[in-house]
């Protein structure tokens, strides 16, 4: 409502965007496709995306200047599970294309886009598979949200991408159960930058 966006703009410096005010015409059936949305939107050069249930533990200007940032315009995180390279998602690449491919699967909590023309194409491709094709593509369990839709589609239009080493880790309470995910800085896999909750 008015008054929320009054209050973001004045006391927290946030700009707000109201989807239904600015692409009326593009459906929203699937809800995450509502994050690449945002992304393709995104009137920035350079844009750091983080999920609403993600802390940032530092200041994460310094991503922005990132040498791999420079490089390649697109910084994407591992998740804690080994990729699947035989979904049906990759049946079509080449071989020097699944060679490109990670070993884990993306975590997409986080993620550094320089929001190029090249890249605004890729993300629109990613919005018309999310609310067209993502159970044939990505079959259960590999369908929940984004995930490996980023680094899949910057390999199939064979555009560079650059990968933080190491993994995610699991953070557990004090009955070891899972309640958040920690992301490694990029300039430094022992130091945590992101932590995601779970639960």
């Amino acid at each position: 409502d008015s008054a929320t966006l009054h209050a973001l703009e004045t006391d927290c410096r946030v700009t707000a965007h109201c989807f239904e005010v600015e692409a009326p015409t593009l459906p929203c059936e699937n809800r995450f496709s509502l994050k690449i949305l945002a992304l393709y939107l995104c009137p920035f050069a350079t844009c750091l995306y983080l999920d609403a249930d993600n802390h940032v533990r530092t200041d994460p200007s310094f991503l922005a200047d990132l040498p791999a940032v420079q490089a390649t315009g697109a910084l994407f995180w591992p998740d804690l599970s080994p990729l699947n390279h035989q979904a049906p998602c990759f049946q079509s690449f080449t071989a020097a294309q699944l060679a490109r491919l990670p070993a884990q699967q993306q975590n997409s909590a986080q993620l550094v886009l320089k929001l190029t023309p090249e890249h605004r194409t890729n993300l629109w491709s990613i919005y018309r598979l999310l609310e067209n094709q993502l159970e044939a593509l990505f079959p259960a369990p590999y369908n929940y949200g984004d995930k490996d839709m980023f680094h899949a589609t910057w390999v199939a239009q064979n555009h560079p991408f650059s990968w933080v080493e190491g993994r995610s880790l699991e953070i557990l309470d004090a009955n070891h159960q899972v309640v958040a995910l920690a992301h490694a800085d990029p300039r430094d896999p022992d130091t945590i930058l992101f932590v995601q909750d779970t639960v």
